[in-house]
């Protein structure tokens, strides 16, 4: 993407530098934010669940809230779960099918992405 932007020795490097540095005052943000959101840090960790965030999300909201932040944190992870692993899986077939070679087996790229997602998430879930 660096050859469609104009000046792309100077616009790309701070572009970088400035989502790091949002990204990581965001970061600071939220884990101080969560810090102080955690009356016990034993309780945290021994919390029946396993997730401290789960915890504090308890602490902080009714039960119906939790269930809501906790299912789009699910959601949102196995979405980028599928994203990564169609950018690892996907990102050399394209190349091999514009080969006009034969390939050994059938490409089939759609259950490949959904198997690997399937097996992060429950690698993750362990």
């Amino acid at each position: 993407m660096a050859e469609e932007v104009r000046d792309a020795g100077l616009t790309v490097p701070n572009a970088i530098i400035s989502t790091f540095s949002i990204n990581a005052l965001l970061g600071l943000i939220m884990m101080v934010s969560f810090v102080f959101c955690v009356p016990s840090i034993d309780d945290a960790i021994n919390d029946p669940t396993g997730y401290p965030i789960l915890y504090v999300l308890q602490l902080a909201m009714p039960a119906y809230g939790t269930i809501c932040v906790a299912v789009l944190l699910m959601v949102l992870m196995q979405v980028s779960n599928v994203g990564a692993c169609s950018n690892r899986n996907l990102k050399g077939r394209t190349d091999m099918s514009r080969s006009r070679t034969k390939l050994p087996l059938p490409v089939q790229p759609l259950r490949s992405l959904v198997t690997a997602a399937c097996h992060s998430r429950a690698g993750l879930g362990t």
